[in-house]
């Protein structure tokens, strides 16, 4: 019955009537991953304060939703403060809402990017690979090697994978489908050589599959990591990072960005649009940082910098002539003294 008038009552709907009618327009516009996004985080407002009109939203509502949870962390937060302004946005948007009663009201946490932490080193990807059982060292290397989502990997099938123009998989449902283009994931010959051999062996459906022969899902990968590290510590090797499978799609940026790769090139090849993303998780290495390093071996070194064996800077031969002195021993040119 809510439902069937949340046309016409406006900003009289409560909450729980424009979100129910929202969330239905996910399930047909958007991805399964998106909605099961929203589903939860706007469920557990509806929970308390789903009858609340929209006329009547204040911040306090999210405010004492927030109290009600306080093991949710700084992420979780945000998240459910984004979804519920996405929710009461898009009423706006429709025509069902007058205005958004939350916007600009809410304290919403800051993005807090895991790139700087969650990088894999290689001797923990080594020992990660050495321990894992075949199909979970598969999607080890796959991640690796390929910079993308845990689930797009997951999601791999052999129809995805083309050779021509060059060696790639190529998605046309993706998180950034809205732009109308797909996503393309270059493929290097490593992941070339693993792509043609489960293609041969899994012609239909997902390449890459569990221990038990079922697809991975993000729950799967979860707990098969956590089973991993926990392997890792019994045999007495301790990781320097999280060891989190999302890491190295961090790992491949990160080390991208310090070779000097063009910002635009890594967002290209992470499925990026545009650099922004790059600026939100890597601000602390930005690509110019290695550019800007290598430009230092232009300046070239002149008479008097070369280096001793001790690292002292030697000073500069002077030439003979009328008033000039040879400098002090203990003098180096440029110096306070």
């Amino acid at each position: 019955m809510a439902l069937s008038r949340v046309t016409t009552a406006g900003d009289k709907n409560p909450f729980s009537a424009v979100a129910e009618r929202f969330l239905d327009w996910i399930s047909r516009n958007k991805t399964q991953k998106t909605y099961k996004t929203y589903r939860p985080h706007l469920q557990a407002f509806i929970d308390v304060h789903g009858g609340v009109e929209l006329r009547d939203l204040k911040a306090v509502h999210v405010d004492d939703l927030m109290k009600r949870h306080p093991g949710w962390g700084k992420s979780t937060q945000r998240g459910v403060m984004v979804c519920i302004l996405t929710c009461l946005n898009w009423a706006v948007r429709q025509g069902i809402a007058s205005k958004n009663p939350l916007a600009d009201k809410l304290d919403i946490p800051p993005i807090i990017s895991r790139g700087r932490d969650s990088v894999i080193p290689t001797a923990d990807y080594e020992a990660m690979v050495a321990h894992a059982n075949g199909p979970l060292r598969d999607f080890l290397i796959a991640c690796r090697n390929s910079g993308t989502r845990p689930h797009m990997v997951a999601a791999v099938t052999a129809k995805h994978f083309h050779e021509v123009p060059f060696p790639s998989w190529v998605f046309g449902d993706h998180k950034t489908k809205d732009s109308g283009d797909p996503l393309v994931v270059v493929l290097n010959p490593t992941l070339v050589a693993l792509t043609k051999k489960l293609a041969a062996e899994r012609p239909d459906g997902p390449l890459f599959l569990n221990n038990k022969g079922n697809p991975w899902t993000d729950t799967a990968i979860g707990k098969a990591m956590a089973a991993l590290r926990q392997k890792l510590k019994a045999a007495g090797v301790k990781l320097s990072g999280t060891g989190i499978m999302y890491g190295f799609r961090h790992t491949y940026a990160t080390e991208l960005l310090m070779k000097g790769v063009p910002e635009a090139h890594v967002a290209g090849l992470l499925g990026h649009k545009s650099t922004a993303m790059l600026s939100k998780h890597y601000s602390h290495l930005s690509a110019k940082i290695g550019s800007f390093m290598g430009h230092l071996k232009h300046l070239g070194a002149v008479a008097g910098e070369a280096p001793a064996a001790d690292g002292d800077i030697q000073s500069p031969a002077l030439p003979a002539g009328p008033g000039v002195t040879e400098p002090p021993a203990d003098r180096v040119e440029g110096s306070a003294a």
